[in-house]
């Protein structure tokens, strides 16, 4: 139903810089980003746009495990809910 990379490095190479998750069968589609203290720190709502490493102030977050939650309404109209954990790396300066 959905696909989610467990790994991303907003790095600015222009390779995998955004979690994305790769959706097909969700309509109504939403995604939260949470610390590992369950604080919210970024969600959207449009399927083709995803997370860039930073919190909704523009704060570059630090490097480690992350959450997500994805919640939708499928295709056969039933609700559904993801969850899970994802790393994120940056390069060291």
């Amino acid at each position: 139903m959905i696909e989610v990379p467990n790994v991303f490095t907003p790095n600015g190479d222009g390779i995998n810089d955004f979690f994305k998750i790769k959706n097909k069968t969700l309509r109504d589609f939403h995604c939260i980003i949470l610390n590992r203290w369950g604080r919210k720190l970024y969600e959207w709502s449009d399927q083709n746009q995803g997370w860039d490493g930073k919190t909704e102030k523009g704060a570059e977050c630090t490097p480690g495990v992350y959450f997500y939650i994805v919640t939708g309404k499928g295709d056969d109209n039933v609700s559904y809910e993801f969850k899970g954990a994802f790393e994120l790396l940056r390069d060291k300066k």
